[in-house]
């Protein structure tokens, strides 16, 4: 089934303004991570969420405390959803000792074990053993706690994909795998890798399969409530296709040459942020002003989480070892028991 817009008919005004203000922090704080990037100062890649927020937001929006995501390579957004504080954030994708991981994730790596947020896997489907696990603990533990796996359809293909669904199927573990389909496994396209109906692999393992728009966060959100609910009551998995083409490119310096540029164009032209500023606005939720306040407050968020990750110290050659080992300050001694 496809999920529109209209899954979520009533909005109160400060949860409008909430999903908003994250759209917006997300989209501001990839912008400014990829100023930094091309004036050399992030080690490593940066792979720019920018055009995928809405999904960001409208599943983590639902989580509450105790619940655990993971992203790919792609997770700034994920991160700042479930409340990662920006500056750490910023810090970490720099290198540096103040970061969320002591500067040892980096982007690709990205996360925070205190708001649950699992380092990053840049690997084609690397959370979603990780993932299955996590949620195998909560069912344990029997903490109502749901796991939310992250993944691209360049995963669809992985073994790991078909063995985590299998698992979580028959033993109905509380997660949710969330499929940001933007059509592209780094240059290939998804119609020359992937055959049949996406929805039909979820039916194969007998859970849910659905299809939202992925640049509409109502739709996202919508569609994301009931299947975290299901996961919650112990209903088990489910599996949320959100179709979310690719308007930039695989990594920061991506020139898309292999595309095609209508096609881009096209894709760009579905930028979920003026979108909801659009809906919202003529549901009456959100005025020329607020929109204006809103853009403001984001940008002196952004710019003083650069400022605190530019003046922080690189980590000491001491600390190598430090966020590695389930005995060291944070990491894995934080997971679900």
């Amino acid at each position: 089934m496809t999920v529109h817009a209209d899954a979520v008919t009533h909005l109160e005004k400060q949860d409008a303004l909430r999903l908003l203000r994250m759209m917006l922090l997300i989209r501001r704080f990839e912008e400014a991570s990829v100023e930094l990037y091309q004036r050399n100062l992030i080690p490593g890649f940066i792979h720019p969420g920018i055009g995928e927020e809405a999904v960001h937001v409208g599943v983590c929006d639902l989580l509450q405390d105790g619940d655990h995501v993971i992203a790919t390579h792609r997770g700034h957004g994920q991160a700042l959803a479930r409340g990662v504080d920006p500056a750490a954030l910023m810090a970490e994708i720099l290198g540096r000792a103040t970061g969320t991981q002591g500067g040892r994730g980096g982007s690709l790596h990205i996360g925070d074990w205190k708001h649950g947020v699992l380092p990053a896997s840049p690997l084609v489907g690397g959370g979603l053993g990780t993932m299955t696990g996590i949620a195998l603990a909560h069912q344990y533990r029997r903490d109502r706690g749901v796991a939310v796996c992250f993944f691209g359809d360049g995963a669809l293909n992985r073994g790991s994909f078909h063995e985590a669904l299998n698992m979580a199927a028959s033993w109905q573990l509380p997660i949710l795998y969330a499929c940001i389909d933007n059509g592209w496994a780094i240059s290939v396209p998804r119609r020359a890798s992937t055959a049949g109906e996406l929805v039909a692999r979820a039916q194969a393992y007998g859970i849910p399969g659905m299809v939202a728009d992925g640049k509409n966060v109502l739709a996202c959100r919508g569609v994301a409530e009931s299947a975290i609910a299901r996961a919650r009551d112990g209903g088990g998995p489910s599996l949320i296709f959100f179709d979310c083409p690719r308007g930039y490119g695989h990594e920061e310096g991506d020139s898309q040459g292999y595309r095609d540029p209508a096609d881009i164009e096209t894709a760009k032209l579905r930028d979920p942020l003026p979108h909801a500023y659009r809906e919202f606005a003529e549901r009456n939720l959100i005025t020329p002003a607020e929109q204006a306040e809103l853009e403001f407050q984001t940008d002196t968020i952004v710019r003083s989480a650069v400022e605190f990750a530019m003046s922080s110290p690189n980590p000491e050659a001491s600390t190598a070892f430090d966020h590695v080992f389930p005995d060291s300050r944070s990491g894995p001694s934080q997971m679900p028991r």
